[in-house]
């Protein structure tokens, strides 16, 4: 298809290619040096994304996992063998058993349960794993294997019945985008399994790399495994919610961490305990706290000490704050290590703690000196890094920015040399310019955003996208919301990193804290000001973008700045913020906006009753284009049902438009879908800035 306005013929060019380019989607790794990274590609059928698995040293990559079935990765052994499901592309599911593949031979299942396979760690000694079970599928007396026969069972006939119902006691009954499991959570431990395939059983009649026979399932025995059950914490008295949250395990198999979560009322209460795997102590309490969110987050490899992450979050006159801790096991003392956002640690050589953190619009990658410093050991540069790990001797990660997808890297944590691993995915060849916008606040509060700009001289649209979060910044790639799918198509697209944004520290963190309608829009617009004075920019063609906490704001917006902006797209929005509370999963988010500020300079009415968009629904001038899905549990579809419904009440003249997704939750995930969001995107923002009709995308009828 040629569209109106193209000026860069390339991948971003069309968003049907563009949605199904490859590219990686995640990466882990082992202390001894070896480093897993999952590739995503296209299915045959180009309707679903397959995933696979590949070993990656600094110059090479050897493909793990072949054929038409998804391949996860759940953990890598310590003698050289790696875990992994397997399921059809597209499949929610993390699949129906466990796979492994040893160093040498074929890979095989190992284990099948028809219930919830949730996670394995592997160790030394051991495997742990833990499973969904159906509470009735105890009883006085059972085994572990009569216990999850039954649960099987009882999820076959279930199926078979067509019954989707739960009955629930506890809150929340759903997360994100997925409803909450039926079963318990329980922890099981067995040996590692024998590396290579028991006597007796006949190999796969095909290699798993022939596509037509790839599921060909030797003559295994039910499980290879030998499960005995792990005793969890009792159940606190009165407390009738009690889940085991996550877990982690030692490289010895001698202990393991696990996070118990129970609830008052709605707010999650979280405890985290020390499991000894090598005898039958009781498990241990390591800390909790009824005011904050407690997490465990490593284990060193001495097996001495742990890592704590400690979550305050958000109140009215409490800004969210998050600890790391290092707690020693056997006195219990706890030290303060950072006051820092974290998205991926790792312990290196000498216990040195490394965090991946946002940084001014980017990224980089610290070590933890004290609780007031942490020192930079990447360059200071223009990439983000995530899923950092420790790998033999060097740090591994995940590098991208605004201008460069995804891909390998290998860190010197002493002199900071980051090497480039080998090319998994295409070069993409950018359709115009990355540049910065400095702006300044109301208040003083020195601003800056990212610009990336069209090739030519413009003067350009502009699009600002807000982003979500709202604990967020723009600084590394993204699929879903790419400004350069857009500058392909001749916009200038602005992204903004204003109050209550991550990177720039604690008080900017803070800023709009407690009035999420005031500091991010000002900061906002400052910087939409200062970006409509450059010669290259049309300010007669503005248009506003933002999804989840950033559809909050273009609302906001759509009330609160008339006709300035030609259209606004809202996507995955917040309308009401009442209504909002009362149906999200996230009950943080009721006591945050519905109970009154106590203290301090925003000390008043709560902030539902101030800056709730839905209350300015009749100032609205310009059309908008609202996108949701009927599986957002986040930002649940009444939301974006309410505003549709206020549009056409106040408004029904501007031809307002919504695109609905049934099967979509808070991210539009399904190539066709994202496919169809992208070109329908660009189709309203088309006609309102050029003055065009409305080009409906094919797919849409």
């Amino acid at each position: 298809m040629t569209y109106p306005g193209l000026v860069s013929e390339t991948l971003f060019s069309d968003p049907a290619s563009f949605v199904r380019a490859p590219r990686l989607s995640g990466l882990s790794a082992s202390r001894d040096g070896r480093v897993i990274v999952t590739r995503r590609t296209i299915s045959e059928e180009q309707n679903a994304f397959l995933d696979q698995l590949f070993e990656v040293t600094e110059d090479s990559a050897r493909q793990l996992t072949f054929g038409t079935k998804s391949a996860a990765l759940l953990a890598i052994g310590k003698r050289g063998e790696i875990y992994f499901s397997r399921n059809d592309p597209g499949a929610e599911s993390k699949g129906d058993a466990i796979w492994m593949l040893p160093p040498s031979g074929e890979a095989r299942e190992i284990f099948r349960y028809r219930g919830g396979i949730e996670s394995v760690s592997a160790t030394e000694s051991n495997l742990l794993v833990t499973l969904s079970v159906l509470p009735s599928a105890w009883s006085d007396g059972a085994s572990v294997e009569q216990a999850l026969a039954r649960s099987a069972e009882l999820n076959k006939k279930r199926e078979d019945a067509k019954v989707s119902g739960v009955l629930y006691a506890r809150y929340p009954t759903r997360s994100w985008d997925h409803d909450e499991a039926a079963g318990e959570c329980h922890l099981f431990i067995s040996p590692l399994p024998e590396l290579s395939a028991p006597t007796g059983i006949d190999p796969p009649k095909k290699a798993d790399t022939d596509k037509k026979n790839e599921d060909h399932a030797a003559k295994l025995p039910a499980s290879e495994l030998k499960l005995t059950e792990v005793a969890l914490p009792p159940r606190p008295d009165g407390v009738s919610d009690w889940d085991l949250d996550q877990v982690l395990a030692s490289d010895d198999g001698s202990i393991a961490m696990i996070t118990m979560r129970r609830r008052t009322e709605i707010d999650p209460v979280t405890e985290v305990y020390l499991l000894d795997l090598l005898s039958d102590d009781e498990p241990k309490l390591l800390f909790g706290a009824p005011d904050a969110d407690i997490s465990g987050e490593l284990i060193y490899p001495d097996a001495n000490a742990g890592i704590l992450g400690h979550y305050l979050p958000p109140l009215p006159g409490q800004t969210v704050d998050i600890e790391l801790q290092k707690i020693d096991f056997k006195s219990g003392e706890i030290v303060l290590l950072a006051r820092s956002e974290c998205n991926s640690m790792a312990v290196g050589a000498g216990n040195v703690l490394y965090l991946a953190n946002d940084r001014g619009g980017r990224g980089g990658v610290f070590s933890v000196s004290s609780p007031e410093e942490l020192r930079l050991v990447t360059p200071d540069d223009e990439y983000s890094y995530s899923s950092i790990a420790w790998a033999k001797d060097k740090l591994v990660a995940l590098r991208s920015s605004i201008a460069e997808p995804a891909t390998v890297v290998f860190i010197d944590p002493a002199s900071g040399t980051v090497t480039e691993g080998p090319q998994l995915t295409p070069e993409l060849e950018l359709p115009g310019e990355l540049t910065e916008v400095e702006a300044v606040a109301t208040d003083g509060t020195p601003l800056r955003a990212w610009l990336a700009v069209p090739d030519g001289e413009g003067p350009h649209p502009l699009v600002v996208f807000a982003h979500g979060g709202p604990w967020g910044s723009w600084n590394d790639w993204t699929w879903r919301w790419n400004p350069w799918v857009f500058v392909a198509r001749g916009y200038a697209v602005l992204l903004p990193d204003p109050g209550i944004s991550t990177g720039y520290g604690q008080e900017m963190t803070s800023r709009g804290h407690d009035s999420i309608g005031d500091e991010p829009f000002t900061d906002i617009m400052a910087l939409t000001d200062a970006t409509i004075d450059r010669d290259d920019i049309d300010e007669s063609r503005q248009l506003f973008a933002g999804g989840s906490y950033g559809g909050y704001m273009a609302n906001w917006v759509a009330g609160h700045t008339g006709s300035r902006f030609k259209g606004i797209v809202t996507h995955a929005s917040l309308w009401n913020i009442e209504s909002m509370a009362r149906t999200t999963d996230n009950g943080s988010w009721y006591r945050w906006m519905m109970a009154p500020i106590p203290a301090g300079p925003r000390q008043g009415p709560a902030q539902a009753e101030l800056w709730s968009p839905h209350r300015f629904a009749q100032d609205i001038k310009v059309p908008m284009l609202v996108i949701h899905g009927d599986q957002d549990y986040r930002v649940p579809i009444g939301q974006g049902l309410e505003l549709w419904m206020d549009l056409q009440r106040t408004s029904p003249e501007l031809a307002h438009q919504f695109l609905y997704f049934p099967d979509e939750g808070h991210w539009i995930l399904k190539p066709g879908n994202a496919q169809v969001w992208y070109e329908t995107f660009l189709a309203f923002l088309d006609q309102h800035s050029e003055d065009r009709d409305f080009v409906r995308p094919e797919l849409l009828g």
